[in-house]
């Protein structure tokens, strides 16, 4: 059995309605925006949030390509948020020319930023840009990655605002840095320090023993850990991989 094990020196149990419940309470905290990010294609953390928006009347903001991707779920009768939902907006960014609904130019002028599939949403009943999340920022759960906190630049956080991080905790350099720039925008905007509020897809100590002692290999070699002679407790035979030096199985 070859089994990975990132979380194996962990006891912590993590699970999606624990991110729920504790986002709420921090959501419900909020007295202005609710700023979150979490990874683009997760549906299962969008599904959290967009719950989250529900149960505080607020509207979980997302953007064009995860609209797109509810889209094409919806067409595949797979359950999932619609985007015309009371709960749920499609964020409008201004992208490069930035005249977005701005009357001074021309319909062929404001769409030029934007790719044939990203057009179908402009006009949608629930398409919002960052004049109406600022104007109304108790009302919304915006959806905001690394790559888009320069969308609050526009958005203006209140005084008050939050900020909750659902994603993974850096484990290389780039990532780091990454979170670095990061908390130096959370800074700058008021929303730090922030919120670290996530539920690992990966089992922890207890869950990787039960595996073991249900599969009962002969051979238990542990791979994507860092603490690879903890699975020594699970098992009587277990190879440590070793660098530069072959496992035949």
């Amino acid at each position: 059995m070859i089994c990975e094990g990132t979380r194996v020196n962990s006891t912590q149990a993590d699970s999606e309605e624990r991110v729920k419940e504790v986002a709420k309470e921090r959501v419900d905290k909020t007295k202005g925006l609710a700023v979150v990010n979490f990874p683009v294609r997760d549906t299962d953390r969008m599904q959290s949030f967009f719950q989250v928006a529900q149960q505080t009347d607020r509207a979980l903001v997302i953007n064009l390509k995860q609209a797109y991707l509810l889209e094409l779920f919806r067409a595949s009768g797979i359950a999932t948020p619609r985007i015309d939902d009371e709960h749920l907006r499609v964020y409008i960014p201004r992208k490069t020319w930035g005249v977005y609904k701005d009357d001074r130019f021309s319909e062929k002028i404001q769409l030029q930023d934007y790719d044939y599939w990203e057009c179908e949403f402009l006009d949608h009943a629930n398409a919002v840009t960052a004049r109406d999340i600022r104007e109304n920022q108790n009302d919304y759960i915006f959806r905001c990655d690394f790559f888009e906190l320069k969308e609050l630049i526009d958005v203006k956080p209140d005084t008050g605002s939050c900020y909750i991080r659902s994603v993974c905790e850096p484990f290389d350099i780039e990532m780091e840095l990454d979170l670095k720039k990061a908390e130096n925008w959370l800074t700058h905007f008021g929303l730090y320090p922030y919120a670290q509020i996530h539920a690992s897809g990966h089992m922890n100590y207890d869950e990787i023993r039960d595996v073991v002692e249900t599969v009962q290999p002969k051979v238990l070699i542990p791979v994507h850990t860092q603490h690879p002679e903890v699975f020594q407790n699970f098992h009587d035979n277990v190879i440590l991989p070793e660098k530069g030096v072959a496992i035949n199985i």
